[in-house]
């Protein structure tokens, strides 16, 4: 029975309780946050929460010590230090998803995480996460593959405007996937574009007739750097209601994402920082929400051309009260803890889920989590 340890205690690591304690066999499941009134929140058998800043060292590191398997479910700001924390007292470690720059710090951590014997394994909640975990399975049918296309989103089921949006993730999170640039495959090489361009429309019938998808950062995680030279194009884009890239570009080239701090009045406030308070004042809250995936490998199988897709259209769960964000991003999150702590992953160091990952374990625990995932192979 494993020890697990949860780095904050927002609506992500409530869904990720519940899913480490229905699944997992935990002994303990430990969760840590600065804000009290969260952690009520929290509670049941074999939970422990405690009230502490999650950047301060002395507070933290006691709990990794206790710990067997830990998860980051706080701002993705802190998973660097979450992550040395996590080797420098013999933890395993995974988190839900940040930006390119920290997994990078990650990833210079690889050796001493092997030396400790340890696993790190960033990016594991929906995108990144799962979409790179699917996309790995795909891959792995082909003897050679030519495309990989990835397309992700939350959405509200009811959309209002003016953005057909709602607020399933921290504000900070979304800006930071709309503002910083993706790294896509063309011809095989890595190739930076900018986010909220080469907009496109699809569809997911019957439900979803008319969606739009664009570029944004980080949701293909590693997967570029993994495939390069062998895989010719490969890209990931965000799924959203039609006409809604259109009215973020419109406020980004306002100028309403940028981060420099400027002196209004008496308050010295950034732009970034107004947009991301008005957001979360105008967006809906507690949406019912709907997860749309598609994934599809095109490939080339003894000689024979292919194609595999991968398709999730996941909802609100009323009868846990866990939104489909929660669903496919803390559950995903729990299927990697749980495989570390049984074992299943045995790598060692700072690894990428589309190769540390055992997809056919993987997809098994997806549905056993009631997330309905439809594979066509063509």
């Amino acid at each position: 029975m494993t020890t697990f340890l949860i780095c904050g205690a927002g609506m992500m690591a409530q869904a990720l309780v519940y899913d480490l304690r229905r699944f997992a066999n935990p002994n303990k499941i430990i969760v840590l946050d600065i804000d009290r009134s969260r952690l009520v929140g929290i509670a049941g058998d074999k939970v422990q929460t405690h009230q502490g800043d999650l950047t301060d060292r002395k507070f933290v590191e006691p709990f990794f010590k206790a710990t067997d398997v830990a998860c980051a479910a706080a701002t993705y700001k802190l998973n660097a230090l979450l992550t040395d924390c996590s080797i420098a007292n013999g933890t395993h470690f995974i988190d839900m998803g940040g930006n390119n720059t920290i997994v990078e710090q990650q990833f210079a951590m690889s050796d001493r995480a092997a030396k400790a014997d340890l696993t790190v394994i960033p990016d594991c909640g929906l995108a990144p996460g799962m979409a790179s975990i699917l996309a790995a399975d795909g891959i792995a049918r082909f003897d050679s593959v030519d495309s990989v296309k990835l397309r992700v989103g939350g959405l509200p089921q009811h959309p209002q405007p003016p953005l057909d949006y709602a607020i399933f993730f921290s504000p900070e999170g979304l800006l930071n996937e709309y503002r910083e640039p993706t790294v896509v495959l063309r011809d095989g090489k890595l190739t930076k574009l900018e986010s909220l361009t080469e907009v496109e429309e699809l569809s997911m019938p019957p439900n979803f007739p008319k969606l739009e998808a664009f570029h944004t950062s980080g949701g293909a995680s590693t997967l570029p750097y993994t495939y390069e030279g062998k895989i010719r194009n490969l890209d990931y884009k965000t799924i959203r209601y039609p006409g809604h890239v259109e009215k973020i570009k419109f406020l980004f080239d306002l100028g309403m994402a940028d981060e420099t701090p400027y002196q209004i009045q008496n308050a010295i406030i950034s732009p970034d920082r107004m947009l991301r308070e008005v957001l979360s004042r105008r967006l809906p809250k507690n949406a019912p929400d709907v997860i749309l995936l598609y994934g599809e490998v095109a490939g080339t199988k003894q000689g024979q051309p292919g194609k595999v897709t991968y398709t999730i259209e996941d909802y609100l769960d009323v009868s846990t009260g866990h939104s489909a964000m929660q669903r496919t991003t803390a559950y995903s999150a729990g299927i990697v803890m749980q495989m570390i702590a049984e074992g299943t992953i045995t790598h060692r160091g700072t690894l990428r889920s589309e190769v540390g990952i055992n997809t056919t374990r993987y997809i098994e625990l997806l549905r056993k989590r009631g997330i309905a995932l439809r594979i066509d192979i063509y």
